[in-house]
């Protein structure tokens, strides 16, 4: 997507409404031009021109739509009026979308409302959460996160390594990054969100949901229910939460069950190809394509298969065993042993070790 064409299409010449040689002194004791609202030909439009990090919300009050910049000032033109320093109401009545463009600086954004529209983050790593119409929100460059929430919406990363989050959902979820459909998002309700394949990393919801990386390195996190994660192409970090998940490591040639933020022990067993991953009582699968384990933070178990694995145990006293395959042992923290099998191995913050040197 050239999201640059696209942003100057929906957010116009921004800058021309400016009033002439408005400035605010900032914290920092310099100079700094508020970012700029109004309405043009039926859109609502912010404009950042300073280059300073903002988190905006916008909401329905009333019959007006209020604009907040709790870090940085917004000037008015009319028929919107401000508020304050920071806050800008206008007439809902002339409103039927949104286009607001953000420029440096780890900018945020949410639309509590039902209005449609654009949102831009420019540089830096932003944070755009959309409301329950449909909109495009674009992260542009910088590690950002993406939210549509309800709407039929389409997502785009941009440069740099991007989330799309669906973790406010309570229902099942579908997403996929590896193809240009609009097939994402909530199918009990119809939702067709587009998530582009710029962004490489996705987390679900609370149900049972369906998370399809791409052919690049992708990082996705199932979270709450039963979730289905297939890695696909390249080294992917795949991470079941509580719940009966699948796990699919795909076509990479290093792709990892994660298992990193539990506090309570794990048992991991890559080798034998039955759903006893997880904490006791899970249930967890991973299958033959998962060649790596990342342990958690308690005494975990953790073993590999016949291939080449690469395991971590972190914190706690882990008990590794690699098996067949040249594979790679980190024990962590904790007093961890283990066991690199057959093969050519490498053990390291292992203080107990067998056939590894």
């Amino acid at each position: 997507m050239k999201t640059r064409t696209v942003r100057m299409a929906a957010a116009g010449v921004a800058v021309l409404a400016l009033t002439g040689g408005q400035l605010l002194m900032a914290s920092q004791a310099q100079a700094v031009a508020p970012s700029a609202v109004w309405i043009e030909a039926g859109t609502l439009r912010f404009q950042d021109v300073s280059n300073v990090q903002n988190n905006v919300t916008l909401a329905l009050v009333g019959s007006s739509y209020e604009l907040t910049d709790s870090l940085g000032n917004v000037s008015a033109q009319w028929p919107c009026a401000a508020v304050s320093a920071h806050r800008v109401r206008c007439p809902a009545g002339s409103v039927s979308r949104y286009s607001f463009s953000f420029l440096a600086g780890n900018d945020r954004l949410v639309n509590t409302t039902k209005l449609p529209g654009y949102a831009f983050g420019g540089t830096g790593h932003d944070l755009l959460i959309g409301g329950f119409g449909a909109e495009i929100l674009s992260g542009e460059a910088g590690n950002d996160s993406v939210m549509g929430r309800l709407g039929n919406d389409r997502l785009y990363g941009g440069t740099g390594i991007d989330w799309v989050r669906y973790d406010d959902r309570s229902a099942p979820v579908r997403v996929r990054l590896d193809n240009t459909v609009a097939d994402d998002g909530q199918p009990n309700i119809g939702e067709k969100d587009l998530v582009w394949p710029d962004i490489e990393n996705a987390n679900g919801g609370a149900s049972n949901d369906l998370l399809v990386g791409s052919n690049g390195s992708n990082w996705l996190a199932g979270l709450g229910g039963n979730d289905s994660i297939f890695g696909q192409g390249g080294n992917d970090r795949l991470t079941p939460d509580l719940g009966k998940d699948r796990v699919y490591g795909g076509t990479g040639a290093y792709d990892y069950i994660d298992y990193t933020t539990r506090t309570v022990a794990v048992r991991v067993t890559l080798h034998d190809g039955t759903a006893n991953e997880g904490q006791t009582g899970e249930g967890d699968y991973a299958d033959a394509g998962v060649e790596g384990i990342l342990g958690g933070q308690s005494s975990d178990y953790l073993v590999g298969n016949n291939g080449n694995n690469v395991i971590q145990g972190a914190a706690g006293n882990d008990r590794i065993y690699a098996l067949g395959g040249n594979d790679s042992l980190y024990g962590g923290l904790g007093s961890d042993y283990g066991n690199g099998g057959l093969g050519s191995d490498f053990c390291s913050s292992v203080e107990s070790k067998v056939s590894c040197p």
